[in-house]
């Protein structure tokens, strides 16, 4: 499978004139805007009074929140609001929303007449940092996460770090989880400046810092053969997390189940790993501190297993997992038993 090259991230100022001058614009046959309910109303009106001259409300295609929406019908949805507005294969389609919008319009414009291109403007932390860069793209399959989706770049990942300021705590937070894990796989100076800061929101020096690190990992292995593997820490268990509670109708933040996943692989890590008792008391500490305790029963544990022997990082029925050594030392394609998983979930339980 052949892969563009790896879309680098630009940082911009409101109303940049960089952000015109990021883009072709005569290039495209017509432009459409793709964007949730939520950023709908905090996001896009923001964008568009700072380039008028660019955008008005008939480019819109509005989906509905939340992750339970990521899936089959949702891409239908936007392919039929595409053809009902005569998008062709010049057509140039904007993401604007964090990691579900990202995930999903990136996927949607892959296959829309076998592809068209697109460009992401994250508007979520998570996004800035991780589900923005890379060029993974996607939908769920029932409660199975990702299970369906491609490998395209966008042709630009434009940030306005703006748009944090519409997100509440709890969205924050979620997106942090994935500055924590960047840190854990990759940079213990940055885990040593995350555990060591007193404000809840980052500077925009850390979060370039974190965006950086997926961005170097990525252009090393673009899909996803060997080291990109290890940006998949606390997500085997952490996704299983999440489906449970999607399969009882109850969602929760994606990075709130990716903080009990790290927790979870921490353990494993220590146990199957080098990872040092101290290690894993510091990761359990700062993610207990920052996380709410997700509760569930050992009665969900075959399910949850179940959904874990369905990741796509397994091979040959084998669970795979990405394990610590230290921390900021990570490896991968460790193969984990379920009864070393349900070690792993009880600990989290027991907390």
């Amino acid at each position: 499978m052949q892969q563009n090259p790896i879309t680098t991230v630009k940082f911009l100022d409101q109303a940049s004139k960089q952000f015109v001058e990021s883009i072709d614009w005569d290039k495209y046959s017509s432009v459409f805007l793709l964007c949730d309910e939520n950023t709908h109303r905090e996001c896009w009106p923001k964008l568009k009074s700072w380039y008028p001259q660019l955008f008005n409300d008939e480019q819109l295609i509005i989906v509905e929140a939340g992750e339970e929406h990521k899936k089959l019908q949702t891409a239908e949805f936007i392919w039929r609001s595409l053809v009902d507005s005569g998008a062709d294969r010049y057509s140039l389609l904007i993401n604007l929303g964090g990691g579900m919008i990202t995930d999903l319009g990136a996927f949607a414009a892959s296959l829309y007449q076998r592809g068209i291109e697109f460009i992401h403007l994250p508007t979520s932390l998570l996004a800035m940092v991780d589900a923005a860069i890379g060029g993974k793209t996607g939908v769920d399959l029932d409660n199975l996460k990702n299970q369906i989706g491609t490998f395209n770049q966008p042709k630009a990942i434009l940030v306005f770090d703006d748009f944090l300021e519409t997100l509440d705590d709890e969205e924050y937070l979620s997106g942090m989880a994935e500055v924590y894990k960047h840190a854990l796989v990759k940079d213990s100076s940055l885990w040593s400046e995350l555990i060591s800061i007193s404000n809840d929101r980052l500077s925009l020096q850390l979060i370039k810092k974190a965006a950086n690190i997926k961005a170097e990992i990525v252009e090393q292995d673009p899909l996803e053969l060997f080291i990109r593997k290890v940006l998949n820490f606390g997500h085997t268990i952490g996704h299983a997390i999440e489906s449970n509670f999607l399969s009882y109708g109850n969602p929760i933040p994606h990075g709130y189940a990716i903080a009990a996943g790290m927790i979870c692989e921490a353990y494993l890590s220590k146990e199957f790993s080098t990872l040092s008792d101290e290690d894993f008391q510091s990761i359990v500490n700062t993610l207990k501190e920052k996380y709410p305790k997700l509760e569930w029963t050992e009665d969900d544990e075959p399910q949850m297993i179940k959904t874990m022997l369905a990741d796509k990082k397994n091979k040959g029925g084998e669970i795979r997992m990405v394990l610590l050594q230290d921390i900021g030392k990570a490896t991968f394609d460790h193969s984990i038993s379920q009864e070393q998983i349900h070690s792993a979930l009880k600990c989290y339980r027991e907390l």
